[in-house]
């Protein structure tokens, strides 16, 4: 019983549904304290921003873990801790967490006293820096390539797992002490607090964050980490999207590209320095005699690869490389690429677009990264032109997702005839604090347009722009609607100015647009997502006005 209650709670939580799934992985852990199910509540935790529950989950799964001497789980519960000790912006404690996720990977004793946490200076800071890190990590690279890589890449798949798990607390240690030494001497961020095994408390933390009810789900930027991605509710995104993502030949079509892309997703793993990067691609029985390795500046295609319905594998590199100085080993499981970049510098990912298309793992957001790229019909993605659901047309649909954004810009505004203007205009508009770009004009109370008279509108059409089959609606075609009451006249002027402004923004300037209005009940706005993204806006009404509080 605890182990199906487990499995539907693992599930539910890899599809986005965190709360459903703690209830079921609570349910399941009522029976036994399994390693694995706290890690996945943990996760769960961390993504609805419990942040408390989630180290509280992660400090109980290495306690147990560590009781049944099960490495691979106190390697997870470290490098979970870690990533929540980021989020909590304690960033040395953090960084000493994964140093223990790396030290377990690399063979150490669990019971070895290391030292790490005790590496301070006469503030009490912490005195590990990025620089001693990466330092670190070059040496290391280079004695593991001097000896092969085979210590670094490994000869099976548990070592494999274990690789990756190292690269991930490299990664996490990067990120932390890049943040810490942003923050100034005695910090809190710099203090570490943190015990190698701590003992924590049979009861979980009681204080939880107030929760939104609306699902959550991410917005789409390409290359940004996990944990500065930003977020909407859902119901926000739906109204922007429309609905024909829920249509029956979006669904078939996005089954079958998911079936295609499963088929061609060979599992990779990777290593890398500033200046090299050692790749492997686990794929069995491969001929060491017949494979051939084509290298372009940001490509390489190995063929033939019999477990591939194509016959071959080609991989889009995240940045450029030196082609003619590839080198491949054929393994028994594996074939062992090692490349040199063109340009120095860490890689995101081993692939261009790879986080991109794993990302597209539900219709809606399928349907409206294509819709960006100007497909808005499932017309456009039929199968009966490429004989069916193949290769081919597998490939056609991945140039679509991978090709850029479509632009608006060289589409002129239709021309308006000049409206009269009223002699006068409200001095009640509410006050609007923008964050401006330097391409695009700040916004004030003293940038507002006067109002211009217009007659009602019949229909009156969706507050933001739509997806529908219709095409888009020009803004400057709807009318408002005019009420006797001063404040709705208002208000009018807002939204109507509201429209006009994100109907001509890119995509950047929309999401920033978005995400200060409606966090601001309507009175802030900003056009910079890189500002808007990491700012959470409070209302601020107009002087002479207060907020009030409705009872919920």
């Amino acid at each position: 019983m605890s182990n199906r209650l487990a499995n539907d709670g693992v599930q539910l939580v890899t599809a986005g549904k965190y709360a459903q799934g703690i209830e079921k992985l609570t349910q399941a852990l009522k029976d036994r304290p399994a390693p694995l199910w706290l890690l996945e509540r943990s996760k769960a935790y961390l993504r609805t921003k419990e942040l408390d529950l989630a180290l509280h989950d992660a400090e109980t799964a290495l306690s147990v873990a560590f009781k049944r001497a099960n490495r691979d789980h106190m390697i997870e519960a470290q490098l979970r801790r870690a990533i929540t000790l980021f989020r909590m912006e304690r960033y040395a404690d953090a960084d000493v967490c994964a140093y223990w996720a790396i030290s377990l990977v690399d063979g150490a004793k669990a019971t070895a006293d290391d030292g790490q946490q005790n590496l301070v200076d006469a503030n009490g800071d912490y005195k590990v820096t990025l620089g001693q890190v990466e330092a670190a990590n070059q040496a290391e690279y280079e004695l593991k390539k001097k000896e092969g890589m085979n210590a670094a890449m490994g000869n099976t798949d548990n070592r494999s797992k274990g690789t990756s798990l190292r690269n991930q607390a490299s990664t996490w240690r990067l990120q932390a002490l890049t943040a810490m030494e942003k923050l100034p001497a005695r910090a809190p961020g710099r203090k570490v607090e943190v015990v190698k095994y701590p003992t924590p408390s049979a009861e979980p933390p009681t204080t939880k964050p107030a929760q939104s009810t609306d699902k959550v789900v991410e917005i789409e930027s390409d290359g940004e980490q996990e944990a500065t991605k930003p977020e909407i509710p859902e119901a926000i995104l739906n109204h922007a999207l429309g609905k024909n993502h829920e249509d029956e030949a979006w669904r078939v079509i996005f089954k079958n590209f998911q079936d295609c892309r499963n088929k061609n997703n060979l599992r990779t793993d990777f290593y890398q320095t500033d200046t090299a990067l050692t790749a492997s691609i686990f794929v069995k029985n491969v001929s060491k005699d017949d494979l051939k390795v084509d290298s372009t500046e940001q490509s390489i295609t190995l063929s033939p690869i019999p477990s591939v319905p194509s016959g071959s594998v080609t991989l889009n590199l995240f940045d450029k490389i030196k082609p003619s100085e590839t080198q491949y080993t054929v393994k028994s499981m594996k074939i062992e690429l090692v490349m040199q970049k063109a340009t120095p510098g860490k890689w995101g990912a081993l692939k261009a677009g790879d986080e991109t298309l794993s990302r597209l793992n539900t219709v809606g957001r399928f349907y409206h990264h294509l819709e960006e790229r100007e497909c808005p019909n499932a017309s456009d993605l039929s199968a009966a032109g490429f004989g069916g659901y193949n290769q081919v047309w597998y490939n056609h649909v991945v140039a679509k997702l991978q090709a850029p954004k479509a632009s608006k810009e060289s589409k002129p505004e239709p021309q308006k005839p000049a409206k009269p203007v009223e002699p006068e205009r409200s001095s009640h508009l509410p006050s609007i604090k923008a964050t401006t770009r330097p391409d695009l004009p700040s916004l004030s109370n003293d940038a507002l347009p006067p109002r211009m008279p217009v007659p009602a509108a019949k229909n009156a059409p969706p507050a933001y722009p739509t997806s529908s089959k219709s095409g888009p609606k020009n803004w400057d075609s709807v009318a408002a609607e005019e009420d006797d009451s001063d404040e709705e006249k208002e208000s009018g002027d807002v939204n109507d100015f509201f429209k006009k402004i994100y109907a001509g923004a890119d995509p950047d300037a929309k999401r920033a647009m978005m995400k200060s209005f409606t966090e601001s009940n309507g009175t802030s706005l900003s056009t910079d997502w890189a500002s808007a993204s990491k700012t959470k806006y409070k209302t601020e009404p107009p002087e002479g006005a207060e907020v009030k509080e409705w009872d919920k």
